[in-house]
């Protein structure tokens, strides 16, 4: 059974194999991959990596939920938002990405707020967020839903924004 949850516009859903093309032409757009870890731009086999995670990455020791976004109103998939462990810290995280048609129209705030209500419910109570440093909107995402800076880090060959926020 696949595990759903709702925001206000939004329905999430875990990733099924019918979804491997979507995720696959988003994530070959060099405007969504262009702060993402990982080659650019992404290939195909890239994004088949991606997808696979997506698709299975729970693990018994550290569960991440991952989930495919869809507009509730017309059933587009739009997107991917989760929680995730992040061993670098020993902390959870929130994510979330989008393809660029839904940019702007304030659904990475919505999935970011549901991801950090999910991690709560989970029993997360300190999460971590990383934003690469010139990625502008995710950076303004993060501190609208309460996030605090604590520092700029080098982490997967990316220069990124380090956040935390307790819950």
């Amino acid at each position: 059974m696949r595990e759903m949850l709702l925001s206000e516009r939004l329905l999430y859903r875990s990733f099924e194999e019918e979804d491997y093309s979507f995720l696959r032409d988003m994530l070959l757009k060099p405007e969504v991959t262009e702060f993402l870890p990982g080659p650019k731009p992404f290939t195909e086999e890239v994004a088949g990596k991606w997808f696979r995670y997506y698709r299975y990455c729970a693990k018994e020791d550290q569960p991440n939920h991952v989930y495919l976004v869809i507009k509730q109103d017309t059933l587009e998939k739009i997107g991917y938002a989760g929680v995730q462990y992040v061993k670098e810290f020993d902390l959870f995280e929130i994510f979330y990405g989008f393809d660029s048609r839904y940019w702007n129209l304030g659904y990475a705030t919505e999935s970011a707020k549901r991801m950090k209500e999910l991690a709560s419910t989970l029993g997360k109570t300190r999460l971590v967020a990383l934003a690469d440093t010139v990625n502008v909107a995710s950076n303004k995402v993060l501190k609208k839903i309460g996030y605090i800076y604590d520092k700029t880090v080098d982490l997967w060959g990316l220069t990124l924004n380090l956040y935390f926020i307790e819950l």
